[in-house]
């Protein structure tokens, strides 16, 4: 439940006082320290804030190794996994053939990924997204504009990003996951290593963020991603090393 600050809390960028405002100061809710009264003030003040803002995260407690191959590629136990990922994406088939849970969860973190990223690259944040301190029930209405936009750009291509199984039905269901699985929720913000951690992938952030790039038309980072993922079908038909792109 939402708990209004002491009168003499600070707006972390105009410093004015809780007193001062008509409407209630809200926490980043990245890192549940600083407070903003508006996005305005969040956005000019994430040029210093995003030097402190999550290193006070918890550190996790996953024994996935990041820094090893282990989950790399060609591990079928980990979460969401199909072969060659990136083929897939460049076909427009990286949902297909999945279990609906699968498809769900895949679209709540390509969100969240977004978020993170437009957050991280650009300092923005949508009053109504998980990032301005927004309630679950105002987070959820964003999500469901993302997947919208999503079914929006799928009626218009020949080839289609969602399985040929969803329907009207499957918004309602995939919204309600939204607010239900214990980690693709939309309540909670995530990082690239969180994703490396739950689907033991290294290269599901990339995933995620290629499918996004599909949806928006760009990487949040303000770039293409195009050659970014020719190179990694270059790498799953065995053309190029793994060792030459980075992520």
């Amino acid at each position: 439940m939402y708990s209004p600050p002491p009168d003499s809390t600070v707006c972390g960028a105009c410093l004015k006082t809780q007193s001062q405002l008509v409407n209630p100061l809200k926490l980043c809710a990245k890192c549940r320290l600083q407070w903003y009264c508006s996005r305005e003030c969040q956005k000019s003040d994430w040029k210093s804030h995003k030097k402190t803002c999550g290193s006070t995260r918890a550190e996790p407690t996953s024994t996935f190794d990041a820094t090893s191959s282990t989950g790399y590629q060609n591990n079928p136990q980990a979460k969401c996994y199909i072969p060659k990922p990136f083929t897939a994406l460049d076909n427009g088939i990286w949902l297909y053939n999945r279990p609906k849970k699968d498809v769900y969860k895949l679209l709540v973190d390509t969100y969240r990924m977004r978020l993170e990223d437009e957050y991280v690259f650009q300092g923005d944040v949508d009053e109504d997204s998980l990032y301005s301190g927004a309630s679950v029930e105002s987070a959820l209405r964003h999500f469901r504009r993302f997947l919208t936009k999503t079914i929006k750009l799928d009626a218009a291509r020949k080839k289609k990003l969602l399985p040929e199984w969803w329907s009207k039905d499957s918004l309602q269901e995939c919204m309600n996951f939204a607010k239900t699985d214990d980690f693709s929720n939309v309540g909670f913000a995530v990082e690239k290593h969180d994703i490396q951690e739950h689907y033991c992938q290294l290269d599901m952030p990339m995933q995620l963020r290629m499918f996004s790039e599909k949806i928006d038309g760009t990487l949040a980072a303000g770039m293409s991603g195009a050659q970014m993922l020719a190179l990694q079908v270059e790498v799953e038909k065995g053309n190029l090393s793994a060792a030459h792109v980075s992520f």
